[in-house]
């Protein structure tokens, strides 16, 4: 397991970091940035690239919570084939990712936007896809879902709403004090070897919990 916070990651073995970039592509020609443009054009000319668990993955990554809205599902598209031909390849995304809009079936709309993408597009395997799941609920964030039930609830769904049959990497969204952590680790073991998950991070975990979860 490593650890993501914002893309910054750490591990005993190997220092890498990944910068996550939220803010839609499309902007670089709808928008009169200039500068910005410019300076993200010559950042992605000479991609680095980094392995994790034997994935080659891009040092930049593309985030996907303003996929749907505010961004349309036509630019979050656009985007997604921006980042592609750059060689941005690393898309990160979330179970709990529109789960903010007020309306029925918001949780999860920026991973079914990604599902469409990808069947749409036929490029599943050129994308190194990473999701996350067992955030609490926004209304409750107190509430522990870092459990085996909520695990494979989380991953299902996602896996339903992105249309494939495994992700890449698979995070825990948050920690909770209170989870039973060994049977999370079994949980978790459990997908990796039905092969719904190559590779398991923790996004707002500690270094310490990472440790002892190992």
């Amino acid at each position: 397991m490593f650890a993501a916070n914002e893309w910054q990651a750490a591990t005993a073995s190997q220092n890498w970091a990944i910068n996550r970039i939220d803010f839609p592509f499309c902007h670089f020609y709808n928008k009169n940035i200039g500068n910005l443009e410019k300076t993200m054009q010559q950042r992605m000319v000479c991609m680095k690239y980094t392995t994790i668990n034997g994935i080659k993955v891009s040092q930049m990554a593309l985030g996907t919570m303003v996929f749907y809205s505010p961004l349309s599902v036509e630019d979050s598209e656009y985007s997604m084939d921006y980042a592609l031909d750059r060689g941005i390849n690393l898309f990160d995304t979330a179970r709990l990712y529109g789960a903010w809009h007020n309306f029925p079936g918001a949780l999860g709309i920026c991973e079914r936007v990604m599902g469409d993408y990808m069947k749409k597009r036929g490029n599943r395997e050129k994308i190194v896809l990473a999701t996350k799941g067992c955030h609490p609920d926004m209304s409750n964030m107190h509430e522990n879902r870092v459990t085996r039930k909520d695990i494979l609830a989380d991953l299902d769904d996602s896996l339903k709403a992105l249309r494939t049959d495994y992700v890449d990497i698979w995070f825990l969204h948050r920690d909770h004090p209170d989870c039973d952590l060994p049977d999370v680790m079994r949980a978790l073991d459990e997908q990796v070897k039905a092969g719904k998950i190559r590779t398991l991070g923790a996004s707002n975990w500690t270094m310490e919990r990472i440790k002892k979860a190992n």
